[in-house]
């Protein structure tokens, strides 16, 4: 019953980690918030008439209608109190009240693997190896399904063997951006989608930062590949070091305005990269390596037939489609899961070629 109440007390307007805390600590328990009454509530420190409002019109949330919600789009939620909890994202400041997740959680050690948006293809090439090289390893990689770095990082991950988690800006219902659907539902069954907000709800700006806690949260460790400037992987960079993660750079070319972050990062402290057994041995683990099957992949026939096209030329997802007679849909995720196999890449212009 707590659990049901805790997820009406997610669902308040305007409510973060912060609010809740000191509602809960008040009250006790989410269902002691649920039957305040406003006198009760006015009583408690820091809570204005403004946010007393949300919490009265919060009342007339239909909580059964929204675990209906949940169940029919196969989403499991956990609180804080819960066992499936990551224990480590538990112990931050201010972790999520709820998590929803689409997928399983995996109960294996993590590390964030987070870049540009927009990389070089030395930063794709490093993404992707190191990624591979830890979840051969046994360690889940942990990164936010975004263009470019991120990207990379899941499919290194998925090919290496070990689940993958994706912490995504929006509800775990959402593909954000629409472009990695085929991504999205490969993490779906090697891993998990994960957010702290409910299903349906849009990615805006503001919640990139907030996820970015999470990313950092769940993982021992995290590696930043590429990064400019203004990078958003440098706001999960100064969350992880908040939160006393140990962080991990990759350094650049200086004239490379992609490395600016990484090479500064460095300067100021981070670890270097030299090896992705930098991340393994200094988290004090010792796995031994996932036996991968080291012949060739057998290819489907769908996957042949584009894997005899762009052998003979560099195409995209559009053109194969329409020489295939296939939709777009499916073509884009034969061609992920040729990316996985090691027998395709993407190259520049969203064209792919053979590897």
């Amino acid at each position: 019953m707590e659990k049901k109440y805790l997820l009406w007390l997610s669902l308040i307007s305007g409510i973060g980690p912060k609010k809740a805390k000191t509602l809960l600590k008040y009250f006790e328990n989410a269902e002691n918030v649920y039957k305040a009454t406003p006198k009760d509530i006015r009583m408690i420190h820091g809570i204005g008439e403004s946010f007393l409002e949300k919490i009265l019109e919060a009342k007339n949330i239909d909580i059964d209608k929204k675990l209906e919600t949940l169940h029919r789009l196969n989403i499991k939620f956990y609180t804080q109190y819960d066992y499936e909890y990551p224990r480590l994202l538990k112990e931050i400041s201010d972790p999520p009240i709820i998590l929803y997740v689409k997928g399983k959680l995996p109960e294996l050690p993590m590390a964030a693997v987070v870049g540009s948006r927009i990389c070089s293809a030395y930063g794709s090439k490093i993404a992707h190896e190191v990624s591979k090289y830890l979840s051969e390893h046994g360690i889940c990689v942990v990164s936010g399904m975004a263009r470019g770095i991120d990207t990379k990082a899941h499919l290194g991950a998925l090919e290496g063997k070990s689940p993958t988690i994706a912490v995504l800006a929006s509800g775990v219902d959402i593909c954000y951006p629409p472009e990695n659907k085929s991504l999205y539902e490969l993490i779906q069954k090697n891993g998990c989608i994960i957010s702290e907000h409910f299903p349906g709800v849009r990615p805006i700006e503001k919640y990139f930062p907030m996820r970015n806690r999470i990313i950092s949260g769940l993982s021992k460790s995290v590696l930043v590949v590429e990064a400019g400037k203004k990078s958003g992987s440098l706001i999960t960079v100064k969350q992880a070091i908040e939160q006393g993660r140990e962080v991990y750079s990759v350094p650049g070319n200086i004239n490379n305005r992609l490395s600016y972050g990484t090479n500064r990062l460095i300067r100021d402290g981070a670890r270097i990269l030299t090896s992705p057994m930098d991340i393994i041995e200094d988290m004090n683990m010792v796995f031994t390596p996932i036996k991968i099957e080291k012949s060739l992949p057998r290819l489907s026939e769908l996957e042949q037939k584009i894997y005899d096209l762009i052998s003979l030329e560099e195409l995209t997802p559009e053109t194969i489609a329409e020489r295939l007679n296939d939709t777009y849909q499916n073509i884009q995720y034969n061609l992920t899961v040729l990316e996985l196999k090691g027998q395709a890449e993407r190259i520049a212009g969203g064209k792919y070629t053979v590897v």
